[in-house]
């Protein structure tokens, strides 16, 4: 018996079987990394969320909603108007930061969704005359949070294929309004 054909064909299944064992290995670690960033970027969201949940956004956003509240009722003052830009320019801060981690893919579409697609869109409507202000000066501003709006209202027009996704009313608009402006 010639041992050389033996020994060739060992050889060829033991690189194969290196082979395979690398491959898996492989793969195993591209799971795991996704797994590690998908962890990762859902802390980072419910950092992001805590924030937008924290006693001072949550004084931000009533402020806020008191004083659009005072624009759709027509007794706006210019201070009134300055605290809103102001405070407004802060929440679509906010929204440009998760956007940015969004489109950088640190943050998952569905879970931001999830957690902002209510706000967002209420706050996207109410805040919209800021923002259009804003773009005159500056054509790039928020252009992230811009992008995290149209993102997440395709996400709702996906989930929702058998209705027409609508603009809110102003009555919804006045009622969430009316809740924010409540927040404790």
């Amino acid at each position: 018996m010639d041992y050389s054909v033996f020994t060739a064909w060992a050889t060829i299944v033991a690189a194969l079987a290196a082979i395979i064992a690398v491959l898996i290995a492989a793969y195993a670690i591209w799971i795991e990394g996704k797994r590690t960033r998908f962890s990762q970027g859902l802390d980072v969201l419910l950092r992001l969320t805590d924030e937008f949940n924290s006693e001072l956004y949550r004084e931000k956003r009533r402020t806020v909603a008191k004083i659009l509240l005072k624009k759709i009722d027509g007794h706006i003052t210019i201070n009134d108007t300055e605290n809103l830009v102001n405070m407004g320019e802060d929440i679509l801060d906010h929204f440009q930061e998760v956007g940015l981690l969004l489109r950088m893919k640190i943050l998952n579409v569905k879970l931001v969704y999830s957690d902002y697609y209510y706000w967002l869109s209420r706050y996207w409507e109410c805040l919209k005359d800021i923002f259009a202000k804003s773009r005159e000066a500056d054509p790039f501003i928020w252009e992230d949070a811009e992008w995290l709006y149209k993102k997440i209202i395709g996400q709702e027009k996906g989930l929702l294929s058998k209705r027409v996704v609508t603009k809110l009313t102003a009555s919804e608009i006045k009622d969430f309004l009316g809740y924010e402006s409540t927040l404790k």
